[in-house]
């Protein structure tokens, strides 16, 4: 985001006690606000999901219409709660494989709330995804996304660092000028494929934000483009044990899991597994971005036939770690139109979180 340097910036209400012990939080907002500028994180570029799979269409839209029913889905995301203005985000969406167009459509809706540079985030698309079955064994799918991008900077609720007395912490007018826009709306596209292999194997590669649209504040700026994100996912699911007898019937199942993104100067390599026991999962992944730890996430799940319910906790191993408090993430699934008269290609066995 260009000139974010001018936008030393937080929440005007979490400094109206007007004292000094206030005056020293906002200080260390300053601070804070700094790393995340320099770490790339208010750079144009996407918040992160844990349960990355309780998110499909925000992950690939290729993954629109996989399920063996149709999906509502929501998730939400508080990252570091422990700090005041903690950064919120949700997204909602529903896909649904439909037979006479072969394919799979969806509509993904995303909002994010960064409190501490009172950044606002909306994203609304449409998603279909063309369903081909090679063979019997092997299944391939090509999803293209359509949608508007809308960034929003909520002027009224910054506050400078020449706007605030050092002796008394009072807040005071700002000399600061309005930017050009304080609202920018950009259209953005989006492509993805997604194989599998008898519901066994899967791999994927997305491309997020494919013309890089320009989301600058100012006028006569350098362009602040909304950076092309890349992502390679891949995993296995493998059957451990498995009973069928009357009501004690089960599968326990293994997913190992890997996944990588691009986009700019940040990057994030993903590791871990899935541990599966109907109705429970459980899951732990380490998180590595760029040259350091960046976190290490706890998962766990509960599904029925047509109800899915799961909480992941990050524990942060960056610098940030004793003072963030990690990351919360909730994720609900509902399943409708489970007909398996649809006469549709085989589903793609991805994991569930």
């Amino acid at each position: 985001m260009h000139h974010t340097h001018r936008t030393g910036s937080t929440i005007r209400h979490q400094i109206q006690d007007h004292t000094p012990i206030i005056y020293k939080k906002t200080c260390w907002w300053c601070i804070l606000f700094i790393f995340m500028l320099s770490a790339g994180v208010l750079r144009s570029q996407d918040p992160i999901y844990s349960q990355f799979y309780a998110n499909p269409l925000y992950l690939n839209p290729a993954l629109a219409g996989t399920g063996d029913c149709a999906r509502f889905i929501a998730n939400a995301r508080q990252q570091w709660p422990s700090l005041p203005g903690s950064w919120l985000q949700f997204s909602g969406s529903f896909d649904h494989f439909v037979k006479p167009i072969k394919g799979g459509v969806g509509l993904l809706i995303h909002n994010d709330q960064m409190g501490v540079a009172a950044i606002n985030t909306l994203r609304i698309s449409g998603i279909y995804s063309y369903h081909l079955d090679i063979s019997r064994t092997t299944s391939l799918r090509a999803g293209f996304e359509v949608g508007m991008h809308q960034q929003r900077l909520k002027w009224e609720e910054m506050v400078f660092p020449d706007m605030i007395d050092s002796n008394t912490g009072s807040v005071n007018p700002s000399s600061e000028a309005l930017p050009d826009h304080t609202s920018v709306t950009v259209p953005d596209f989006s492509i993805g494929f997604l194989g599998g292999y008898r519901k066994i194997l899967f791999a994927g590669i997305a491309a997020h934000h494919l013309a890089q649209p320009d989301l600058s504040w100012y006028e006569n700026s350098d362009a602040s483009p909304l950076y092309m994100k890349l992502t390679a996912h891949a995993g296995a699911e493998i059957l451990l044990a498995e009973r069928s007898y009357g009501h004690d019937s089960y599968t326990f199942t293994l997913s190992p899991n890997v996944l990588y993104q691009y986009q700019r100067n940040a990057r994030q390599l993903n590791v871990g597994f899935y541990l599966t026991r109907q109705p429970l999962t459980g899951g732990v992944f380490y998180r590595y971005s760029r040259s350091n730890p960046d976190a290490v996430v706890f998962m766990l799940g509960w599904s029925q036939k047509k109800i899915q319910v799961g909480y992941s906790y990050d524990v942060t191993l960056s610098r940030l770690q004793s003072t963030t408090g990690g990351a919360h993430e909730i994720s609900l699934k509902l399943l409708v139109f489970c007909d398996k008269k649809w006469g549709k290609p085989g589903a793609i066995k991805c994991p569930e979180f």
